[in-house]
């Protein structure tokens, strides 16, 4: 629970801090850094992030609903 939580958070908030494009210059291929900064691949990480969480959610339910 507590991994899904902290990734979540992690992968949900990276992609659209400015970090995340100095960082992506660090890539070692100019076509995967010109990907890093597509939206579409920012909102993929976001996504998986939020399922992260989500996934917590319920770990924290089914946890809560054992006592």
């Amino acid at each position: 629970m507590g991994y899904c939580f902290i990734v979540g958070v992690f992968l949900a908030w990276a992609p659209w801090d400015p970090s995340w494009e100095r960082l992506s210059w660090l890539a070692p291929l100019g076509g995967l850094r010109l990907h890093l900064l597509d939206s579409w691949v920012r909102s993929a990480v976001c996504a998986f992030g939020v399922l992260h969480l989500v996934w917590a959610v319920h770990d924290l339910d089914l946890l809560r609903s054992r006592k």
